[in-house]
């Protein structure tokens, strides 16, 4: 149920008079409830009388579709942050590899001056 709207706001909304929407509210061709001294109608029986879709079920779908690519949007944010790590570890592997074998380089040269040296 939608939220609820006097005569003249549903006239407002259908662009006519107060009192065309009573007429139309007494031929039954509008739903209302005949709250005090006054009808109400239901804003979405306004928007059945116009001929739209339920505006409640279409927001809800909506919001549906909204949670389910925030729920996927997350995932490949999360599978992109592990590929990131694996990368990051990667790197740092191949860094301390290259490390190492500027070391090893280094001890090799140091060897061949001494034998020079020698």
């Amino acid at each position: 149920m939608g939220r609820k709207l006097t005569t003249q706001e549903a006239a407002d909304m259908l662009k006519v008079k107060a009192s065309t929407v009573v007429a139309r509210i007494k031929r039954g061709e509008l739903k209302a409830v005949y709250a005090g001294k006054r009808y109400v109608v239901d804003e979405s029986d306004l928007a059945a009388y116009l001929g739209a879709p339920d505006e409640t079920a279409s927001l809800n779908a909506d919001i549906a579709q909204l949670e389910h690519d925030k729920k996927v949007t997350d995932l490949k944010l999360a599978i992109s942050e592990g590929e990131l790590k694996l990368a990051e570890n990667e790197a740092r592997k191949k860094g301390i590899a290259d490390i190492l074998q500027q070391q090893q380089d280094n001890l090799a040269f140091k060897a061949q001056m001494d034998k020079r040296a020698e």
